[in-house]
């Protein structure tokens, strides 16, 4: 337990030692770590120990116990300060109460009254420290809890949708500006032999980018890290991503045995409009041999002619619906690609190699709804446009067939639990990633399946169940809303206040005082209909 130090200040000296000897003897957990006999000693030694409580006499030679407070007072903001004086004075007393003094002691005193002044001052003084504690732990949860609400929402705004309410919240939360202009960035990580694993290059490239630059990163997908980048309105998307990806990539270089290749999808005007840059960003990641390890989605488009312009659409076409799971749109498209790419009279190889980059996205993507599927190679040499037409709906079959047992394995009321699971926990710090580990299935899958069950997200159900909770506890009027925002799972009351006022209209301050006077108006005819029985 840290003692609580305490100064005493008075230019008589049988004062000193006394107040000394009553203090030690009559209150435990203090320490008196210095006796100054005029004021400007006091100053001094406060500078030098930085004192939880000082005991200032007024009247002392050279520099008085109110110039001394208000010196320290200037050093120390929180310091207490009990002045003591031989005079009842009332102008000393108001400019002590200028100087937000503790307390005002007459000198001599009894032991009793010294030890009960000085003890009241000390329990303040516990109670502040206890407060501090609580927010520095608060500040610690939030800490741990805010990469993980961060890596929630960014799978959510590339894989679903995000109620723009909820969008602000989490932006007034990490106190983040207004959502703009954004692109995604997806980094690939690639490490062999006795390299650093996968998640300690995702920490330290998560860390290294929050110096650098401003966005939100998203969870390490087997070996792909999505990075949603704000766009910097002070200069261009292209000298931005580029000034970024140079950065990153020599950070990477530091590591042995590590690689990185960045694909770079376009700007998009809103972050609720990211998706699509996403998917840019993996059709840029197709062809991880380029020298420069990077590439941008207009670069890939520029090196294309015309025709495979439009291909690059179908691509974007292809995994969209694969997100829906619009498997007959999905073959329909692919089987359209490889006829254009036969009429335009490309080379078969060249067609075959855009084909199965494509096909590899599409699995990796699969793979992370928590479908096991095979990897999407070709079971033979292809010879002709008719061949690679067969294997391709041979792959895609096969694809389909895994998503297909995945949700056959899913129990039929498997979104009922984790409907009951976020409402037993609504209290906890609940993830994705934590629903995904009680269900046993990926959290991209949980999200869409919930989403595609009760027509809202998680995130929204859950402060949905706070809301409600809160609202219970709220006719309890021993309860402070501060516990109630505990209680129900908000580390921070204002950000409670905020959620509550945007989910229900009121403040919590407004809905409560409403209710209770609601309450209080309906207890008399309450008590009229009992006694009339």
């Amino acid at each position: 337990m840290t003692l609580l130090k305490i100064l005493i200040a008075d230019d008589e000296e049988l004062e000193r030692e006394a107040l000394a000897r009553i203090l030690s003897k009559g209150l435990s957990g203090i320490e008196i770590i210095g006796l100054a006999h005029h004021g400007r000693m006091a100053v001094e030694l406060a500078e030098q120990y930085s004192p939880d409580l000082i005991l200032l006499d007024i009247k002392m030679p050279g520099m008085d116990g109110l110039e001394a407070a208000q010196a320290i007072r200037s050093m120390n903001r929180d310091v207490k300060i009990i002045m003591v004086t031989a005079f009842d004075s009332f102008d000393y007393a108001q400019q002590a109460l200028r100087l937000q003094v503790s307390d005002y002691m007459l000198k001599p005193s009894k032991s009793s009254v010294i030890l009960e002044t000085v003890g009241q001052v000390l329990k303040e003084l516990e109670g502040e420290r206890e407060n501090r504690q609580r927010q520095l732990r608060v500040v610690e949860k939030l800490d741990k809890l805010l990469p993980v609400l961060e890596a929630d929402y960014v799978t959510q705004l590339l894989y679903e949708s995000v109620h723009e309410s909820h969008l602000q919240e989490m932006l007034e939360l990490l106190e983040w500006r207004e959502q703009g202009p954004a692109f995604v960035m997806v980094c690939t990580i690639q490490t062999e032999g006795d390299a650093a694993s996968l998640p300690a290059v995702y920490k330290s490239l998560t860390e290294y980018f929050r110096t650098t630059s401003h966005g939100w990163v998203g969870k390490l997908s087997f070996n792909q890290m999505p990075i949603i980048v704000l766009a910097d309105l002070q200069q261009s998307y292209r000298a931005q991503s580029t000034s970024l990806i140079r950065k990153l990539l020599n950070y990477v270089s530091c590591f042995r045995g590590v690689r990185v290749f960045i694909g770079i999808g376009s700007c998009s005007d809103d972050t609720h409009d990211i998706r699509q840059s996403y998917h840019e960003a993996l059709l840029a990641s197709t062809d991880l041999s380029i020298p420069t390890h990077y590439r941008h989605y207009s670069d890939l488009l520029q090196e294309e002619n015309q025709s495979v312009l439009r291909t690059s659409e179908t691509e974007k076409k292809v995994l969209e619906q694969a997100r829906r799971g619009q498997w007959q749109e999905v073959n329909m498209l692919l089987q359209q690609w490889v006829n254009g790419f036969e009429a335009e009279g490309f080379r078969l190889v060249e067609a075959q190699q855009r084909v199965q980059d494509l096909l590899l996205i599409l699995s990796r993507f699969i793979e992370e709804l928590g479908a096991r599927t095979e990897k999407p190679y070709y079971a033979f040499q292809i010879s002709g446009y008719a061949q690679l037409r067969s294997e391709l709906l041979r792959i895609v079959e096969g694809i389909v067939r895994s998503v297909k047992e995945m949700q056959a394995q899913v129990e039929p009321d498997l979104m009922l639990k984790v409907k009951a699971f976020i409402i037993h926990n609504a209290q906890r710090e609940i993830s994705l990633d934590l629903i995904a580990e009680h269900v046993q299935i990926s959290p991209f899958y949980v999200s869409r399946l919930f989403k595609e069950t009760f027509g809202t997200n998680y995130v929204d159900f859950l402060t949905e169940c706070r809301i409600e909770k809160a609202k219970e506890f709220m006719s309890d009027e021993g309860k402070s809303l501060k516990e109630i925002a505990y209680e129900v799972g908000y580390h921070d009351p204002n950000y409670f206040s905020r959620v509550f006022k945007r989910t229900v209209g009121q403040s919590p301050t407004e809905y409560r005082k409403d209710l209770l006077t609601r309450h209080r108006s309906a207890t008399p005819f309450k008590k009229v209909k009992e006694i009339t029985r």
